[in-house]
Formats: C-alpha cells, sequence, structure tokens
C-alpha cells in the first residue's frame, strides 16, 4: 500500500474526530516512507507525501489537545524547508477554510507553507505572539503572497493593534 493511500484514510478520520483511527494510518504512513527509503537508498530528503504526514499528525494532535506534540509534528513538516521542491514547480491552489488560494508557481510543497500557518495559529493560541507572527509571514513568504489567511492573521487587531504592533 502507498504512504498516500493512508493518508487519504488519515485525513477521512481526521475529519470526523476519529483521532486514534487517523493516528493509525498516519503511522503506517510514515512506516511505509521509512521502508520505501531504506529500499530505494533514498536520503533525507522529504517528499510531499512525507509533508503531508506529519502536517496531518499535527492536526490530530491539535484536535485532541496535544499542543506540544502538534507543534514537534508541524516543525518536522517545516524541518527540511529549502529548494527541495525545485525541480518540479507547479501551479498550485489549496482550500483554507473559506478561502481558495491560488499560490501561483511555488518552489516547494504547498504543505510546508500551511505548516507554517497552522503552527502559527497553534503559537497564537499559546500566546506567543511573536512566534506566530514569524510563521504567518514565512507562509506569506512562500506562496507569493497569495497565502490571505495568513495575510489576514498578520492584520488581525489585537486590541487596537496588529499582530505585528503586540510582536514588537
Amino acid at each position: 500500500t502507498e504512504p498516500q493511500q493512508y493518508l487519504n484514510a488519515a485525513e477521512a478520520h481526521k475529519n470526523v474526530g476519529e483521532y486514534a483511527q487517523a493516528e493509525t494510518y498516519i503511522s503506517k504512513a510514515l512506516t511505509q516512507y521509512e521502508y520505501d527509503k531504506e529500499r530505494f537508498h533514498a536520503g533525507e530528503e522529504q517528499t510531499p507525501a512525507m509533508v503531508r504526514a506529519c502536517l496531518l499528525e499535527g492536526d490530530v494532535r491539535a484536535g485532541q489537545g496535544k499542543n506540544k506534540l502538534a507543534l514537534e509534528s508541524y516543525d518536522k513538516a517545516i524541518k527540511n524547508d529549502k529548494d527541495r521542491f525545485v525541480k518540479y514547480p507547479a501551479v498550485h491552489m489549496m482550500v483554507v477554510g473559506d478561502h481558495d488560494i491560488y499560490l501561483g508557481m511555488l518552489k516547494i510543497s504547498p504543505d510546508v507553507s500551511l505548516a507554517y500557518y497552522k503552527r502559527g495559529l497553534l503559537k497564537e493560541k499559546l500566546h506567543d505572539m511573536e512566534a506566530a507572527h514569524a510563521d504567518y509571514a514565512k507562509a506569506v513568504e512562500l506562496t507569493n503572497g497569495y497565502f490571505a489567511p495568513a495575510k489576514e492573521k498578520l492584520s488581525k487587531q489585537y486590541q487596537g493593534k496588529t499582530i505585528c504592533d503586540v510582536c514588537r
């Protein structure tokens, strides 16, 4: 079974709040990924499927209220944030909440920018506004300025101040 099939099952379970089942499928996807990496002598470079697995793992953990573990998962999704997808630029679209976002030609997986955004949401929830601001700004930067929810967060008012003012 391909890791992608496990991730699809994990996503379906996460969406209905079945976090234990989602964790099982995420674990299977990560195990299969490690097996494939050994079998094909792949390097340490993350694949889009691995980034997606870590992102889903973070979502599941956040949904369970396991905020520190969720941050670790988002950190893993972001870990190798380099030009690893430069060979495969493509036009990307993504849906976040009520937003359909045109991301333009990206050099990285759109899931990495989503990981920055979600990590920012969690850091904001934990009242680490400076770190949340940095993550929202990185999500906007990685999407060539097209990540509307992150841009909204950057301009959101906090008691008459924007998040940018709070962070100074």
